[in-house]
């Protein structure tokens, strides 16, 4: 049987060129998400006529107050500003940064927001976080933000003057004494409204002065750098027989450290109300890594209905990679923001000279116990990695050395069958999973154009992400001066796309 050609549709307009992996995302009710620079585009693909159907502008955010440095130390019977000078203070004194970019997008399951659709979650340059739904006017292409993940954040982590963020202590639990007081299956809007009001009665130019350790240790603990949102959970357990439904957004940072925040589906659907709340729960901190973390992927592992288990992995800049197995009950009853409701499953990957750039995880569609593992890497290259969740076993399937520079996207389709990467080396590269090894597949070079751009590889800074819709391939480029999202599909097999970049 020939294969069906690539039946070009009108490309898409972009404002502005991604910076980051993972630049592009696409959602369960069919929107794909596109981090451009200082804003993210949502596009409609089921449109005839290409173009932006949603944006969410980012502006830089007022600083949060940490603690006030000390100006002056006493050294040797004289004093110095040895403080300021602090080397852990460097990054804080040369940021220039002023025009925060998209860093990190990420989409929750369908039925999180109140109508009925996706919410999608922000990360900035600046580490900033925040959560944006869809607006319920037709005629308004500004998605309106609901909750504010790093001020919640901030406001748990001031209720305790930051106590177990120190340097030297990093693995003691930070919310113990302040929720051995409160309850934590409280909702986080009546937290948020309780720290407001303790907030109010402080003085407002009330700052202690902390050392710069402390405030290095801080400000990295409310740096985001990554988020990620974990399919649709319906949880019960023997303690708890009545099913929850939720989804966890996880947000990693340059502490080492990930937030965890428990969202729960809109009581009731409407595009009348405007002013229906998100129910959000601050759900712990999972101390991952000792470096920043740059890459999170779950997966929910239902080999077993009765028992479904929630696989987190995390990929951090020291090379290390781990895959973190949540504690179903203590979900549900979150009774500590502490790292005990997630355990450690296996380091896949210790200390390693090669910061880690992408992960992707799926269970493979022929043996329904097994993961399957990739892991992107700075140099370029890129694991495989199989894991029996019976038996505990991981397999190292190979190292593969596909691209020339930093792995910007992979992404597995049809169960495992196929793995999809790109890179900022211009490539696009699709592999096909045979037995215990991957074979490269040529893609369909003959990609569709407009016929009025003579595209060249010069034209191309790099790519910046790849997904996968199901039952289509899409590639989305930037060409020269233009940002273009070209997409096509190829009959019956899969919709893959990329981002390209030039620089700005």
């Amino acid at each position: 049987m020939a294969r069906s050609c690539p039946s070009p549709l009108q490309p898409a307009v972009l404002l502005g060129a991604p910076s980051f992996p993972n630049a592009i995302a696409w959602s369960d009710d069919n929107l794909i998400a596109v981090a451009s620079g200082h804003l993210v585009t949502i596009l409609r693909p089921d449109l005839p006529v290409g173009g932006p159907r949603g944006v969410i502008k980012i502006f830089p955010s007022q600083p949060l107050c940490v603690g006030l440095v000390e100006r002056k130390g006493k050294g040797y019977g004289i004093s110095r500003p040895w403080n300021l000078l602090s080397g852990c203070l460097l990054p804080t004194a040369l940021y220039r940064d002023d025009k925060p970019v998209v860093r990190s997008i990420s989409w929750s399951p369908l039925g999180m927001a109140a109508n009925s659709g996706c919410l999608i979650a922000v990360c900035t340059s600046e580490g900033h976080v925040k959560i944006y739904r869809p607006p319920f006017c037709d005629y308004c292409a500004e998605w309106i933000e609901v909750v504010d993940i790093t001020k919640r954040l901030y406001e748990n982590l001031r209720c305790t003057e930051f106590r177990g963020i120190g340097i030297a202590t990093l693995d003691i639990p930070m919310m113990d004494l302040y929720f051995h007081q409160k309850n934590a299956s409280d909702q986080m809007d009546s937290l948020y409204k309780h720290n407001g009001k303790l907030l109010k009665e402080k003085p407002e130019n009330h700052s202690p002065l902390i050392s710069a350790d402390q405030y290095a240790s801080r400000s990295a603990m409310l740096c985001s750098l990554v988020v990620s949102w974990s399919p649709l959970l319906h949880l019960a357990s023997e303690h708890y027989p009545v099913c929850d439904s939720f989804s966890l957004l996880a947000v990693g940072g340059k502490s080492g450290k990930i937030s965890l925040w428990r969202f729960h589906p809109p009581v009731c659907y409407t595009i009348d109300d405007k002013d229906v709340p998100t129910t959000v729960k601050f759900a712990g901190l999972l101390h991952a890594h000792n470096s920043w973390v740059t890459t999170i992927s779950w997966l929910l592992f239902d080999f077993d209905p009765s028992n479904p288990q929630i696989l987190l992995a995390s990929g951090s800049s020291d090379g290390s990679v781990k895959i973190w197995l949540a504690d179903n009950d203590k979900l549900l009853k979150l009774s500590k923001m502490d790292q005990t409701s997630f355990s450690l499953l296996k380091e896949v990957m210790t200390l390693n000279a090669v910061p880690v750039s992408v992960l992707s995880v799926t269970v493979h569609v022929q043996y329904p116990s097994k993961i399957l593992l990739a892991i992107g890497k700075v140099s370029g290259s890129f694991e495989i990695w199989l894991f029996d969740i019976s038996s505990r076993e991981f397999d190292k399937l190979g190292s593969y050395y596909a691209h020339d520079y930093v792995v910007t996207g992979l992404t597995w389709a049809f169960g495992g069958r196929f793995l999809y990467s790109c890179s900022q080396d211009n490539l696009v590269q699709s592999w096909i999973l045979r037995e215990n090894h991957l074979d490269e597949v040529t893609l369909n070079s003959d990609m569709p154009r407009d016929s009025s751009i003579n595209i060249s590889r010069d034209a191309f800074d790099s790519c910046f992400g790849v997904a996968v819709s199901p039952g289509n391939l899409v590639i989305a480029t930037e060409i020269k001066e233009e940002y273009k999202f070209t997409k096509f599909t190829r009959g019956q097999s899969p919709e893959l796309f990329t981002m390209g970049g030039i620089g700005l």
